[in-house]
């Protein structure tokens, strides 16, 4: 994606977030159709990334990672995902970050994030562990340099809860 785009894409989702909102309590049609407009808009916007950008990311943290981040924290923020609903998940990856590297650990991070996502089965949530479980597994499939793979999924991780909270996900 380049930065045009990126600007681009910003501009329309604010346009149409100020429109869903001014049609919060009034018209439910114009509501769902701004929704779908929203949507696309975001299709549009994944689709203008490499397809694996969550792998990508966990090998190399660069331009477009922290803007795949960006984008999706806002879209997450769109499909009413809550923090709480990953904070468990996020505190290990943190505790791990900290304490250094640990392939068991590791590991049992896949079954937490299974439950912690699936309990709520929100849609939101369900996209949420499709990326990270992707990223995560990158690291856990990883022949050699595990340990960095952890640290870069870890700030990707990092970056994605970043901008879904600053986006106002609760």
């Amino acid at each position: 994606m380049t930065n045009e785009n990126a600007v681009k894409f910003r501009k329309e989702l604010d346009e149409l977030e100020q429109k869903l909102k001014s049609e919060k309590n009034k018209d439910k049609d114009k509501k769902r159709e701004i929704e779908g407009q929203i949507e696309a808009l975001y299709k549009k916007i994944f689709n203008d990334f490499e397809r694996d950008i969550e792998i990508s990311s966990v090998q190399n943290i660069d331009e477009q990672c922290i803007l795949f981040s960006e984008f999706f924290g806002r879209f997450l923020v769109f499909l009413d995902l809550s923090t709480s609903q990953i904070r468990n998940v996020y505190g290990d990856v943190m505790k791990m970050k900290m304490k250094g590297f640990n392939k068991n650990e590791l590991m049992l991070l896949k079954p937490r994030l299974a439950y912690t996502t699936e309990r709520k089965g929100t849609e939101g949530s369900k996209k949420f562990r499709e990326k990270i479980e992707r990223a995560l597994d990158k690291v856990i499939f990883a022949k050699e340099n595990q340990e960095q793979l952890f640290q870069n999924f870890a700030n990707f991780f990092e970056a994605i809860l970043a901008y879904h909270r600053s986006f106002g996900g609760k």
